[in-house]
């Protein structure tokens, strides 16, 4: 329930900036600093629109009151919490895989989504040893999600070295 919940609000804080970066990455090919400046616009769009899209997802469950629906336990208000956490980091991680894709270097994505797997499966195993809760399982995608944006951001450095900017001017050009 979680995981569906939380994935509704991440869709709407994409708002379509992937294929507004791919779109503009491939004008700008081979013009390195405009390369970063668009990647560093979209990219602070993107932590924005998805810090106040998954926000607004985690306060509207939190102000449902208790005992209103049986589904509705402490559990599942804290396991939305922790995906909505990893959800803001995923999206923040597509910003670089467009930057892959236009510079067809999907190899690179495909490794670091390797070790974020193989870290989630390490941390699976307290999970199951323990029977630790699913709280446990779902804060594994924070891990995850963390690991795969800086391992994707470090693989990016080739390609552009984006500086978080508001540039208003291009944000409504």
């Amino acid at each position: 329930a979680a995981l569906n919940y939380v994935a509704l609000f991440g869709t709407l804080a994409d708002f379509g900036f992937y294929w507004i970066l791919a779109k503009e990455l491939t004008k700008s090919k081979g013009d390195q600093e405009k390369t970063d400046f668009i990647t560093g616009n979209i990219l602070a769009l993107r932590s924005i629109f998805a810090l106040i899209i998954l926000s607004c997802a985690v306060t509207a469950i939190y102000l449902i009151p208790a005992g209103s629906f049986a589904i509705l336990t402490p559990t599942l208000k804290l396991g939305i919490l922790v995906v909505a956490i990893a959800t803001f980091w995923q999206s923040l991680n597509m910003t670089f895989i467009a930057v892959f894709q236009v510079q067809y270097r999907m190899d690179r994505p495909v490794l670091a989504e390797i070790i974020g797997r193989s870290i989630s499966l390490i941390l699976l195993i307290p999970f199951l040893i323990f029977h630790l809760n699913v709280v446990w399982l779902l804060s594994a995608m924070v891990w995850v999600a963390i690991i795969n944006f800086f391992v994707n951001l470090y693989f990016a450095r080739y390609y552009t070295r984006p500086k978080l900017t508001f540039d208003f001017k291009y944000f409504f050009t």
